[in-house]
């Protein structure tokens, strides 16, 4: 992403391709950070454990596909990548500790006692 001017070098340069390639580049971002969002919301608020498992599988495809074919990743590039799946490994990781599981299996509702009834933990 942070390359953007060496996808252009040719010779046959058209501004305007280059133009159209960086909006559709920006608009396919914007709309996969949106799902990515949506997915998260359903994991953290509605305890949704197809949600948690979508968010788990792309980021487990991301790092094969990157894992395949690193050469475009350095320097700075890279650095960002390893942070991102770093923090978000992590993120998952705390998904399975024993008070999460706990959690979506009571679908999102908590117990505030030990002897009361779950309530539902963001009203």
């Amino acid at each position: 992403m942070l390359q953007w001017d060496n996808i252009f070098v040719d010779d046959e340069f058209d501004p305007e391709t280059y133009r159209i390639f960086v909006a559709a580049t920006i608009s396919a971002m914007v709309i996969v950070f949106a799902i990515e969002l949506l997915l998260w919301f359903y994991t953290a608020h509605r305890a949704s454990k197809i949600a948690k498992w979508i968010l788990i599988s792309i980021s487990v495809a991301s790092l094969v596909s990157w894992a395949v074919d690193y050469t475009g990743y350095e320097g700075t590039d890279l650095v960002f990548y390893a942070a991102s799946k770093t923090l978000a490994f992590v993120a998952f990781a705390l998904l399975f500790r024993s008070d999460a599981r706990l959690w979506f299996a009571s679908k999102g509702a908590i117990s505030l006692e030990k002897d009361t009834d779950l309530e539902d933990v963001f009203k």
